[in-house]
């Protein structure tokens, strides 16, 4: 079994997100606040996102979209830098990102149980990009393999800065990110997501994950779910804890999780219980907002926050086991 390395990013924030939009899990949210955030442009690191209504809830949502949009970003640059030829821009030869101009160093190690590859960039211009794109740093990707290939931890490291477009907008990626992965199949999996802290800043879009650790169990149709983790960004002007005081179980072809207890907290508190985990017996779900206002729904779909989507089963099943892709850094 070999793992692409964009799963990782996909499902911490997936499963954060997902719980966030749905009005996640207890205690003290993600760990203590101590991780240090690099990239934050205005302290929303220190300060609980605000959780007065119900709605407080739907500038998290929003992240989605910040996400999204940084993901598209990725994506963008590691196609760029894998395709031949170049895009016409007003930028010297020398300024493109190249092993050739000295600005660019590709370093790849491959063995039996051991993929490594980092990227290296000096100040130097992305080429086929479409628009000015400047980048500084380094990003890398580790796999490691064990138990005849059943077995993986991946690790993605990022310390990267640049510039974009002819406004020169503010690019960053920095942080760590873990998986270890076990199982035979994709209806056989347990995945651990560890994230000490991992920014990015697109713009004026900041969104970090911090003391985070996530885990992730498919059995057959059924997945479980515990996170402790605490989402930043500025969306929701601040950051928000989320936890499961009792683990979430679902089936993967369902919008609704058969039973368990999230909880988001910021300077107040959100409980969302599903099914057999509901202090009233009969609704599907049921959203507390600071143990005292109530709401019931019969389905998470009736709710508007369905539990399960394509970014969190997505991004488990389709890319967790692939034959022909290891590390998917760019190849220049």
């Amino acid at each position: 079994m070999k793992m692409n390395s964009r799963v990782l990013t996909g499902v911490a924030f997936a499963a954060t997100g997902v719980l966030a939009g749905c009005g996640g899990g207890g205690g003290d949210g993600g760990g203590s606040a101590t991780a240090t955030l690099q990239l934050d442009p205005s302290g929303y690191g220190d300060q609980t996102a605000s959780i007065r209504t119900l709605s407080d809830l739907d500038a998290a949502a929003v992240m989605y979209d910040d996400v999204a949009a940084i993901e598209s970003f990725m994506s963008d640059v590691e196609f760029a830098l894998g395709t031949t030829g170049m895009t016409a821009m007003a930028v010297a030869a020398d300024q493109y990102c190249s092993e050739a101009n000295g600005n660019l160093t590709i370093t790849e190690e491959f063995t039996a149980t051991r993929d490594y590859s980092e990227y290296q960039f000096d100040n130097c211009v992305v080429p086929n990009y479409g628009e000015y794109l400047l980048l500084d740093g380094t990003m890398s990707a580790e796999a490691r393999y064990t138990d005849g290939g059943n077995g993986i931890t991946l690790t993605e490291s990022y310390d990267i800065s640049g510039k974009l477009g002819v406004d020169e907008i503010p690019v960053g990626i920095v942080g760590r990110q873990s998986i270890s992965v076990s199982g035979t199949s994709e209806s056989d999996l347990n995945a651990t997501i560890t994230t000490p802290a991992l920014e990015y800043l697109y713009g004026n879009q900041y969104v970090a994950l911090r003391n985070s650790q996530i885990n992730m169990v498919i059995k057959g149709d059924v997945l479980t779910l515990t996170m402790n983790s605490q989402l930043v960004g500025s969306a929701i002007d601040g950051y928000l804890s989320i936890t499961t005081p009792t683990k979430i179980t679902a089936n993967m072809y369902e919008t609704c999780p058969s039973s368990g207890h999230m909880r988001v907290a910021g300077d107040g508190k959100i409980d969302v219980r599903y099914g057999a985990s509901t202090l009233q017996p009969g609704p599907a779900m049921e959203v507390i907002l600071n143990d005292s206002t109530v709401e019931y729904y019969e389905t998470c779909d009736a709710a508007g926050t369905p539990f399960l989507d394509a970014g969190l089963t997505g991004a488990l099943s389709d890319p967790a086991v692939t034959a022909d892709k290891t590390v998917a850094l760019p190849t220049q």
